[in-house]
């Protein structure tokens, strides 16, 4: 970023109109993302949160699946420390992302919550600087879900593991909305307790806490039972709920929660996994699993039969189908997404989408038969992670694509029409891939011309020099190489800038240090006012000097004879100073 100072250290608007500008000097697909929740603004644009190298970043798409470049930096916010497991809406269109911050002193993982501000910006009145860090002291935490009172207050929920004792608890904090922790919460604003590995939590109309669980089953080795535990607004298990404040489902041998919807008339829907034995095979498949309680913690035997509602994508033996995330439709109708995975390596997974009616039938006004399954192509294994369901009864879901050859994610969307059938009018077939589009850049040195313009040298992700001049008034200099912007790449050597200079002449050299099979050797290209390469410097504007094992060059000088001076270290024996003298051709 470049900035321009005024009077008394005042950012100076007459360079780009702000006093600061910035640039991309590269921009392509150099990260691997997770696609981790989506959510839907009051105007109808989703808000994706992903995860990208351990940290979180937002982007906003508009309803046909374009990026709204309105928000934050080219559609982008702002990125944060934190592993993104949940993200939540407030009313005044902040986003609250919580999940998951690695403390490097203890290498404990702690609960931590970030939030911005409506146009993709950390919001500084929310803790420290927009994060909020709960440590549990000794112990690694991991916060599994979220979500937003109507007062503001924001309830986390997750796992705390003690590895000493091997002991996991779950846990419950609540935040005030500046984020400070609710004392009329637990009295410290912190609740735990042994129940399970809590994997969501929704909040009922009357303010009472409903937590989504596994718990294991002491009369049975290696079980799971679906458990739902329920609170009272002052952290208090509600006795109301099931005589203890939880609740247990049994269903086969091993069940597993991911997810907890509350439907309007205040049952509560969880969704995940089944195991189920596959009739003459020793193989057992895991299938979706929706069960519903009602409100006092007992199971709905109206729904399913027994409370229970297993689907079978009918792929046929050791191919798992696991529900993700559910959401319920306005008219009662339940909507769960996540992926039919087969085991096998070889093959990929895909979308899985079902929609059930109220009553826990397949609806067989979607697809023909209440199932649906998307793929993005053989080169693609895709999870669905999230979903939504807009007004007009589109359901757009979000995950993660793996390229399957090369490892690399990106963010996966699709939207369907409400008969189950993809929306084209979104991305054109209904369907989204796509990529933190990054400038991965780094600039290290500036210079300005007599007539007020700006040189700056760095380095792009693809390891080339990189060269951009701006105008005095902040704008690029589209007389300057391309667009303002010109790249040097050295045949065989991957090269970084670290410092500039300007000759009498307007010519431009750059140096730093270029490396090639391990060793790092000095790196200099000279360049015409016009940013093309200089062919009387070297024959062909630059050159690779190697002294010793390791050179690297820090700054430069120009003398007034028009020699090139090059500071800097090399370490054939020892780091020694490194001085290097260059005759204006380059020898």
């Amino acid at each position: 970023m470049l900035q321009a100072q005024g009077q008394a250290g005042q950012l100076d608007p007459s360079f780009a109109g702000k006093g600061w500008t910035y640039i991309d000097f590269l921009k392509g697909n150099f990260y691997s993302e997770t696609g981790e929740e989506i959510l839907l603004d009051k105007d109808g644009s989703y808000i994706a949160a992903f995860q990208i190298e351990g940290r979180t970043l937002l982007t906003r798409y508009l309803s046909d699946g374009t990026r709204d470049i309105r928000f934050g930096v080219n559609g982008y916010s702002e990125d944060a420390n934190v592993g993104v497991r949940a993200a939540a809406l407030q009313s005044d269109g902040k986003i609250v992302v919580g999940g998951l911050t690695f403390d490097e002193n203890t290498s404990e993982t702690h609960f931590s919550l970030v939030r911005f501000t409506a146009n993709g910006f950390l919001d500084k009145t929310f803790g420290d600087s927009g994060q909020v860090i709960t440590a549990f002291p000794g112990n690694s935490s991991f916060l599994t879900s979220l979500a937003i009172q109507e007062d503001g207050k924001i309830v986390a929920a997750g796992r705390v593991q003690d590895l000493e004792a091997n002991r996991s608890d779950d846990a419950i904090v609540r935040y005030n909305p500046d984020g400070t922790l609710d004392q009329s919460f637990g009295g410290d604003g912190i609740v735990t307790n042994n129940f399970g590995n809590p994997n969501d939590v929704a909040i009922q109309q009357d303010g009472k806490i409903v937590i989504a669980s596994s718990a294991s089953n002491p009369e049975v080795p290696n079980n799971l039972d679906i458990a739902v535990i329920r609170y009272n607004p002052d952290g208090s298990l509600d006795a109301s709920f099931s005589g203890d404040g939880r609740a247990t489902a049994d269903i086969n041998r091993f069940e597993l929660t991911n997810t907890i919807a509350i439907q309007a008339d205040g049952r509560i829907v969880v969704a995940g996994i089944t195991e189920i034995p596959q009739s003459d095979s020793d193989i057992e498949n895991y299938d979706f699993l929706l069960v519903r309680f009602h409100t006092d913690g007992s199971l709905d035997e109206g729904f399913g039969g027994d409370g229970s509602v297993v689907t079978n994508f009918n792929l046929g033996f050791e191919i798992d189908e696991i529900i993700r995330d559910i959401v319920i439709q306005t008219d009662g109708k339940i909507v769960a997404v996540g992926e039919v995975e087969p085991r096998s390596t070889e093959l990929r997974s895909d979308f899985a989408i079902a929609r059930y009616n109220p009553n826990g039938s397949l609806d067989n006004s979607f697809s023909g038969d209440g199932r649906v399954i998307t793929n993005f192509g053989e080169l693609y294994s895709t999870t669905a992670n999230s979903v939504i369901v807009q007004a007009n009864g589109k359901i757009v879901a979000l995950g993660t694509a793996t390229e399957r050859n090369i490892e690399t994610r990106d963010i996966a969307i699709a939207r369907y029409n409400p008969n189950g059938s993809l929306d084209n009018s979104f991305s054109g077939d209904g369907k989204l891939l796509d990529f933190y589009l990054a400038g991965r850049s780094e600039v290290t040195a500036i210079a300005v011309q007599q007539d007020g313009k700006v040189v700056v040298a760095g380095s792009a992700s693809i390891s080339d020099f990189v060269i951009a001049r701006f105008k005095p008034n902040g704008l690029l200099d589209s007389a300057f190489g391309n667009d303002g912007v010109t790249i040097i790449s050295f045949s065989d050597h991957a090269v970084e800038a670290t410092s500039l200079a300007i000759q009498s002449d307007g010519k431009i050299v750059v140096a730093g240090q270029g490396t090639s099979r391990g060793e790092f050797d000095i790196a200099i290209a000279r360049i015409h006012p016009d940013g093309t390469l200089d062919n009387s410097f070297d024959r062909d504007g630059q050159l690779i000097t190697n002294i010793g094992s390791n050179d690297f060059a820090t700054d430069m000088a120009i003398l007034e004879n028009g020699k090139i001076i090059i500071v800097g270290n090399t370490d054939s024996n020892t780091a020694d100073i490194l001085l290097v003298q260059y005759n204006p051709d380059g020898s």
